[in-house]
């Protein structure tokens, strides 16, 4: 498949063919575009494209934009991102979890979590706001972010370019052949390498303002306000009175860097072990007030006011049979060979299914339903009817397959854990970290790590992290584990 191009109309492929001589032009070309600071109108100019939405292709509101740059562009800007790189990740506070090395939903998804957990286990509630910023990425004033970066100390060539870049930047709209040109004012470079890591840069600035004005939760000392993933922001508090005023302080702040909270779509969670019939809370930014949900779906997985996983779990199996469903015909295709239809399956539907598994607490009853959605996936893929009555060992002999469903679960949750507790601090003191209060009466809930303890062979957390930090030793333990 070939990409799109951009206003070059030079494909990607083309530039992977070229010969060593060319290449080696072309980074003279590209090396001398970095030292004087000057960029063709190619390299500064997109074309913007239209893609229809869901709903009536007839109103504008069902229209996606999307801009395509110059595939020759993207080299030079690959070049610039990675000397920026480390520079801006220095910057960036370990509670920002979007476009960073080793980081990536699952873990800011299961630090979420985590705090969730520890506070839920000594009776306490947690009050969180899912922040939604009106078109964040697009509304980025240039001024500020230029300013923001020689604060930041990037070196004076790398200002300059993006300087550059930014302040000649057109596009061509392009709409069933009807082009116009037009002049873009704000907002960081849609498709560009540099824009994720320039705006996690710009947002930092804000945020840590925040954080020095206002108060989160403490734990081992340490004081966390939010979990964040590039613009998806969860604000976290003890009380309504400190999320409603780090919601307000946030506001205010966002509107000096002429940014927005989009209220409507800003939802409020209590995070307890109570019913949440029995918690309601009253929180307004300014006089709106934000509507207060039992469940929010964050970064791809549902986060629901109990911190259980059976929901999600339950989501993820309906999102599966969805899936499945679209693509009935090429899955339980007989012209395709079984091990053909088990690569697909096990390709495209366990990767709906799984999204985040690394992060559950998987209990007897969830288990039991991931097995049970495993065997209706190869009944469905063999077009076994529930008529002919065979059981489900002779359908595992018939497509020589094993019930591997939690294998692959507790695979994935070994290696996150095992990776994690090596190199991530802030998510290993959420878990070892103290938390002040005592645990309330009675039988306290499944933990996380209940799981791995017993699969590791460690009977404490002590234990499985001096495990953990010697990978051969990790290894060897998660090799032997699932060999029994």
């Amino acid at each position: 498949m070939i990409k799109a191009t951009g206003v070059d109309d030079i494909p990607a492929e083309l530039l992977k063919s070229l010969d060593e001589k060319t290449r080696l032009s072309l980074f003279q070309i590209i090396s001398d575009m970095y030292e004087h600071g000057s960029l063709p109108s190619d390299f500064t100019q997109s074309k913007t494209i239209t893609i229809p939405k869901k709903g009536n292709v007839t109103e504008c509101s069902n229209y996606r934009t999307l801009a395509l740059l110059s595939h020759a562009s993207k080299i030079l800007l690959g070049i610039v991102k990675n000397r920026l790189k480390r520079k801006i990740d220095e910057n960036l506070d370990e509670d920002q979890f979007g476009f960073r090395s080793k980081k990536g939903t699952r873990e800011a998804i299961l630090a979420l979590r985590q705090v969730l957990e520890r506070r839920i286990d000594l009776g306490k509630d947690t009050y969180v706001a899912f922040v939604d910023l009106e078109k964040a990425f697009d509304k980025v004033d240039w001024e500020l972010l230029f300013t923001t970066l020689r604060k930041t100390g990037i070196d004076w060539k790398d200002r300059r370019f993006i300087l550059n870049l930014y302040k000649c930047q057109t596009t061509m709209i392009d709409i069933n052949g009807c082009r116009k040109k037009a002049k873009i004012r704000q907002g960081v470079r849609q498709g560009c390498p540099l824009s994720p890591y320039l705006f996690n840069l710009f947002i930092e600035v804000a945020i840590n303002e925040v954080k020095n004005k206002t108060k989160g939760i403490t734990i081992n000392g340490n004081q966390i306000h939010s979990i964040r993933f590039a613009d998806d922001i969860a604000l976290i508090a003890d009380s309504e009175g400190n999320i409603t005023q780090m919601l307000n302080c946030l506001d205010t702040i966002l509107n000096k860097f002429k940014l927005k909270i989009n209220a409507k779509k800003t939802k409020a969670m209590v995070v307890s072990k109570d019913d949440y019939h029995n918690i309601n809370c009253n929180i307004h930014i300014k006089n709106e007030r934000i509507q207060q949900v039992q469940e929010f779906c964050y970064l791809g997985s549902l986060i629901t006011h109990d911190n259980r996983s059976n929901k999600e779990i339950r989501r993820r199996i309906t999102l599966a049979k969805q899936a499945f469903e679209k693509k009935k015909n090429l899955l339980s295709n007989k012209n395709l060979s079984i091990h053909t239809r088990k690569k697909f399956i096990k390709t495209y539907i366990w990767s709906i299914l799984l999204y985040g598994c690394e992060t559950w607490t998987v209990g007897r009853y969830e288990r039991d339903r991931l097995e049970a959605m495993e065997m209706w996936l190869w009944r469905r893929m063999t077009r076994t009817k529930w008529t002919e009555r065979k059981r489900n060992e002779t359908i595992m002999e018939e497509i020589e397959e094993k019930r591997n469903i939690m294998t692959s679960l507790m695979r994935r949750k070994v290696k996150l854990v095992g990776h994690l507790l090596r190199h991530n601090n802030f998510i290993t003191n959420i878990i070892e970290g103290k938390v002040a209060g005592r645990r309330p009466r009675g039988r306290p809930r499944k933990s996380y790590l209940e799981d791995i303890y017993h699969l590791m062979g460690c009977t404490s957390y002590h234990q499985l992290k001096r495990a953990a930090m010697d990978r051969d030793e990790w290894l060897h333990r998660q090799g032997a584990a699932f060999r029994r």
